[in-house]
């Protein structure tokens, strides 16, 4: 037993009968119960193909229909009708109708009607010769129609580039699940999570103990005797306030001796960084007979402020990162849906931060600081093919015959952003347009030219497109003086 629906049509109900077939090969008989309403079925020839089906296969059909006109069709090709799948279910189906139709009162019927023209024919008296002058007003009749239909003119007209543009209003709500034919489109909320991030220069500063300037010097001995000096021991510049320095090892130096020496600042800062010569004493009891020379600059004294990354840093980069949502969140959904879905404007909504990464931490040292977030929004998405349809009508209505769009692509551009009302609707609108091609009005075309001499006929025409060579004109025959009088053989092509 199959359900036939308003939508089938012969095929559709043969390829279920196959797959209940196929499904169970013992099948021998199947009820097909029709829908109540709808003759998805009414030409004899589909029923034949039924029959012919289940004959093919060995099986049994019968309808369960209460149409008469069904059951009258369906009956002629001898297929079992019921008014109900109960009666179905109790009568007997009847396994085969034969109906052997008597041919032979046809074949006799057939052969006294020839037998009666025959005799007609027979019957009939020679035509008078003066008949056929009956038969000239016949011919002007011919004679006329035809000078009415035979001529005909073609005219070549040019087509105009042209763009459509529209203003399209739309609207949608939480409840509506289909699309109107008023503008109504359905929409759903999309959630997304965004990975986001931004980086800015760190404007605080924190403050630390410092580090200390480091350096080499070179001593040199005029002492008689050998000396030994100390790690630690001190040595300085030449100023009121001198920056002190200690040597890094003990070092030995004979009476002539030279030797390279480490040293490091007394103090931490960035002033204890000195250019070379500036370090050119050392500490009693050496500096009777020990010369100091420095070479080189000491280095890496700091003062133990460096930049770092405060609240206002932070507010920066989260400016930043806010600027960003809306963009990344349209880039998002046409990652998700590419041409199928876009999302309505302002509809955008930030509904929380769900993670957060500042590298550095606020209140220690770096010279940026990078905010990375992960902000989960939500964004409000129509369907992209329903406004194209939609637009579509509305351009098609609209165009009135004269234009024709090249092709099925229609662009939008914001004309009303969406705007919530009191009774929960959204509705904006859009400027839609299409390129194509304007085709002037043929029947406009036709009423200038029909009937006139062909000279007069083009002159009118170059008034009517301003412009003589835009337009061409044949005419058939070519002996012809004047356009057709019938506006339906004056046919108007492009060029």
């Amino acid at each position: 037993m199959i359900s036939v629906q308003p939508f089938d049509d012969v095929h559709s109900v043969i390829d279920k009968m196959n797959q209940i077939l196929n499904a169970n090969v013992a099948v021998k008989r199947i009820l097909i119960i029709w829908p109540k309403r709808g003759r998805l079925i009414e030409e004899p020839l589909d029923f034949g193909r039924l029959a012919t089906w289940a004959k093919h296969h060995d099986v049994q059909i019968a309808i369960a229909v209460r149409d008469p006109f069904i059951q009258k069709i369906a009956a002629e090709r001898n297929i079992p009708v019921f008014s109900s799948r109960e009666n179905a279910q109790q009568e007997n189906w009847i396994s085969k109708k034969v109906l052997d139709v008597d041919l032979q009162p046809v074949r006799q019927q057939a052969f006294a009607a020839l037998q009666a023209d025959k005799e007609t024919v027979s019957l009939r008296t020679r035509v008078s010769k003066w008949s056929y002058l009956l038969l000239l007003p016949a011919f002007a009749v011919v004679f006329i129609v035809l000078s009415l239909l035979i001529p005909h003119a073609i005219i070549y007209v040019p087509r105009e580039n042209a763009v459509q543009t529209l203003s399209i209003p739309f609207w949608t709500s939480e409840e509506l699940e289909t699309a109107t034919k008023n503008g109504g489109i359905p929409s759903k909320v999309d959630h997304l999570f965004l990975n986001l991030q931004a980086t800015v220069p760190a404007t605080d500063r924190v403050h630390s103990k410092g580090m200390l300037a480091s350096g080499t010097i070179t001593l040199s001995s005029s002492c008689i005797n050998e000396q030994r000096i100390s790690a630690g021991t001190l040595v300085m510049t030449a100023d009121s306030e001198p920056k002190k320095f200690h040597l890094l090892e003990e070092i030995q130096l004979a009476s002539g001796e030279t030797k390279d020496a480490g040293i490091i600042a007394d103090s931490s800062g960035s002033d204890s960084n000195l250019s070379e010569g500036s370090i050119v004493l050392i500490d009693k009891p050496f500096d009777s007979c020990i010369q100091v020379l420095q070479s080189r600059p000491t280095s890496g004294g700091t003062d133990g402020i460096y930049p770092s990354p405060g609240k206002l840093d932070y507010d920066h980069a989260a400016s930043i990162i806010l600027e960003q949502v809306e963009s990344e969140a349209n880039q998002a959904i046409q990652d998700l849906y590419g041409s199928l879905r876009m999302p309505l404007k302002n509809s955008l909504r930030i509904e929380k931060v769900s993670d957060e990464i500042l590298t550095p931490e606020i209140g220690y040292a770096g010279s940026e600081l990078t905010l990375q977030q992960t902000i989960e929004v939500s964004v409000r998405t129509v369907s992209y093919q329903d406004m194209i349809a939609f637009a579509k009508l509305m351009m098609d209505h609209q165009k009135n015959g004269v234009f024709f769009p090249k092709n099925d692509a229609i662009s939008f551009q914001d004309e009303n952003p969406p705007v919530l009302s009191e009774n929960g609707l959204i509705t904006w609108s859009l400027i839609a347009e299409r390129v194509g091609s304007f085709r002037y009005d043929a029947d406009q075309i036709r009423a200038i030219v029909t009937g006139e001499k062909i000279a007069y006929g083009k002159a009118k025409l170059e008034e009517f497109f301003q412009n003589s060579d835009a337009f061409s004109v044949q005419v058939w025959p070519a002996w012809i003086h004047s356009f057709p009088v019938v506006s339906a053989n004056i046919w108007i092509w492009d060029q």
